[in-house]
């Protein structure tokens, strides 16, 4: 099994919905698929 280190630096961002994380959220659908 491989582990990994997701760091995450503060950012500002607009209000996004949370259906459509990989349309209005930029790269968050990324960190929560890494996260789940």
């Amino acid at each position: 099994m491989r582990g990994f280190l997701v760091v995450g630096n503060r950012a500002a961002t607009g209000n996004f919905n949370l259906n459509d994380l990989p349309g209005s959220a930029g790269r968050m659908d990324i960190l929560c698929r890494c996260v789940a």
